[in-house]
């Protein structure tokens, strides 16, 4: 850092006559400084789950969560902490998350659904679609909204990237070659696309949660006198359908109820 402020005032010495290189350079420290102080938290956070130091290793990924950083890899990490600390709720919720970064990631849907044990939390089932559309969603959630996004960029790149082929190459056979070749990548980037809205529209519209306290009463109404229709615990993940003030209606297996906000962690 004292090498970073000592480029600074270098800077400033030189304020009408300002060096790129030394700029760069003053940038470039700064963020292999930022990543540095990073993977210094992350690595903390693994050695101290290694020595089963459990709490210091939760302290240590939530640090990184705090100060923005994202990833499935650590909140895989967090999830399996929480877990070590009988913190099922907040295991779950992680690994939740996770899976949203990472929809192929076997080892994380193994211990969602190993978390989802009958007889610790409900075994809650989803009403899911069926045929086609089914088969569709199925292909477009099995990957990342980021997957379909950078893929159809990608693809529409190449695709004009192979037009200039067609244009500019006067044999007929790499004009043929270049032509349908770039109508292919284009029409495969326009449908990746389509599918990165309809990823985000899914997300938007099945928005989940997941219960953090050890038992919830899900009420008709949105009121502490409301009769209650069920409950729900800890870790159990639900689907959310509308929200008003402090309340959520949510809806278990084709079954509709209202639960404090303050109960539930949004993924």
């Amino acid at each position: 850092m004292s090498k970073a402020l000592l480029l600074l005032w270098m800077l400033k010495k030189k304020s009408n006559q300002v060096d790129m290189k030394v700029l760069i350079l003053t940038i470039w420290i700064l963020l292999t400084g930022f990543m540095s102080w990073a993977n210094s938290d992350f690595d903390k956070g693994n050695k101290a789950y290694k020595e089963q130091n459990y709490e210091l290793a939760a302290e240590s990924y939530e640090k990184l969560i705090e100060a923005g950083k994202e990833s499935s890899e650590l909140y895989y990490n967090l999830g399996n902490t929480y877990y070590k600390l009988d913190s099922l709720g907040k295991s779950k919720y992680y690994f939740e998350k996770a899976l949203k970064l990472d929809p192929n990631n076997e080892d994380l849907q193994y211990n969602i659904d190993s978390i989802a044990n009958p007889s610790l939390l409900d075994n809650v089932q989803y009403s899911e679609s069926k045929g086609i559309k089914k088969a569709v969603y199925s292909v477009i959630l099995g990957h990342s909204k980021n997957f379909w996004s950078t893929l159809g960029l990608i693809l529409w790149i190449s695709g004009f990237g192979l037009l200039g082929i067609y244009w500019f190459v006067k044999k007929r056979l790499l004009q043929m070659i270049g032509f349908y070749s770039a109508i292919t990548c284009i029409l495969v980037a326009l449908i990746a696309i389509t599918f990165t809205f309809m990823h985000k529209s899914h997300l938007q519209n099945h928005q989940k949660a997941v219960v953090m306290k050890s038992e919830v009463d899900i009420l008709t109404e949105p009121s502490d006198n409301a009769e209650m229709i069920f409950q729900l615990h800890e870790g159990t993940t639900i689907e959310l359908i509308d929200e008003n003030k402090d309340w959520c209606r949510i809806e278990v297996d084709n079954q509709q109820g209202w639960v404090l906000k303050k109960h539930l962690a949004l993924i």
